[in-house]
């Protein structure tokens, strides 16, 4: 809301040369970036225009890369976070006290949301409360789910150019990246009693879980004799498929490298079914060496800074962003 609130203001200002439709700012900003897909594409709105986009590969990745950074640079000014923020403040020490807070919370939640595999981060599932502070809400992907959708979320964490932006004109990626790391240390300080209150969920799992793990079986027979031991399977195999959802929280509490532990996520989606589509998905969630920290690092990280690092390298990601669900706003 803050957001669209600043994007009507500036295109009622002039700052911005956008033709609304309807008097909503936020859906023509949309509208013009599914354009600009089609076009490149040929393609019409809709999932079969992402996936075809990773099926082709890196082969088109430089011009997509070119027509979304073109889009993004031109349509979302990177300070409207900044600009919503100070229109709430009377005064400077306000605004420097609320920018802060909001930081500092988009920081924390970012890092535990990464934790949890907390996915579908489009900018309605965030909040602000009147004190500045950065609310979640909808957390129904968590646990990596998001990576099963039909256009999975190869991307961590949201960090897009409207939370880099935060602290402009300063070094907002340095400054959020200490907050993050403070973050991060104190989770990591505390992983026993975090994994501790996570094998609640191996006890008495999602009955999201519990279907994905029943799926993964093969089709139990149907003699009579053999129904206490089917029941028996299904449940040893939901709680190995519990067991295995807290063990990646594990490794990033541990810190390992998010594009190992996305990658090793994604080979259990129903996507490592579409060879073509899972290995260009693979080689974008590993990055390119010399090129991305993710793909410089090794398995483990060597701290929690180079683990905040890679995080970021892979969250801002463009070449992942260009190809990211529309819906999800990855240009905002």
């Amino acid at each position: 809301m803050m957001v669209t609130r600043e994007l009507e203001n500036r295109v009622r200002r002039g700052e911005l040369k956008i033709n609304v439709d309807n008097n909503d700012c936020y859906a023509t900003v949309l509208n013009h970036y599914l354009q600009m897909l089609h076009n490149f594409t040929g393609m019409n709105a809709g999932p079969d225009l992402l996936i075809n986009l990773v099926e082709r590969g890196p082969s088109k990745d430089a011009k997509l890369l070119q027509v979304f950074e073109q889009f993004r640079s031109k349509n979302v000014p990177q300070d409207l976070l900044c600009s919503a923020i100070a229109s709430y403040c009377s005064t400077p020490e306000a605004y420097i006290m609320l920018r802060s807070r909001f930081a500092r919370s988009l920081a924390a939640f970012t890092v535990a949301g990464y934790i949890l595999g907390i996915g579908d981060r489009h900018l309605d599932n965030y909040l602000v409360d009147s004190f500045g502070q950065v609310v979640p809400i909808d957390f129904g992907s968590g646990f990596g789910e998001a990576l099963r959708l039909r256009v999975p979320e190869l991307i961590p964490v949201r960090m897009t150019r409207l939370f880099l932006g935060i602290y402009s004109p300063l070094d907002s990626k340095t400054l959020l990246k200490q907050d993050m790391v403070h973050a991060l240390a104190a989770l990591r300080a505390h992983k026993d009693r975090i994994l501790t209150v996570l094998d609640v969920f191996v006890k008495d799992p999602h009955l999201e879980w519990i279907q994905q793990a029943k799926s993964s079986m093969s089709a139990p027979r149907s003699s009579q004799a053999s129904g206490t031991s089917s029941q028996a399977s299904v449940s040893a195999e939901v709680g190995r498929f519990g067991e295995s959802k807290i063990r990646i929280c594990r490794l990033k509490l541990e810190g390992y490298n998010s594009a190992y532990i996305m990658k090793e996520e994604f080979e259990k989606t129903p996507h490592r079914k579409r060879k073509n589509f899972f290995n260009n998905a693979v080689d974008y969630i590993m990055g390119k060496k010399g090129v991305n920290k993710r793909a410089d690092v090794g398995e483990r990280c060597s701290s929690v800074e180079e683990q905040v690092d890679v995080l970021l390298d892979h969250a801002t990601d463009p070449v992942i962003l260009a190809q990211t669900w529309y819906g999800w706003a990855p240009y905002l």
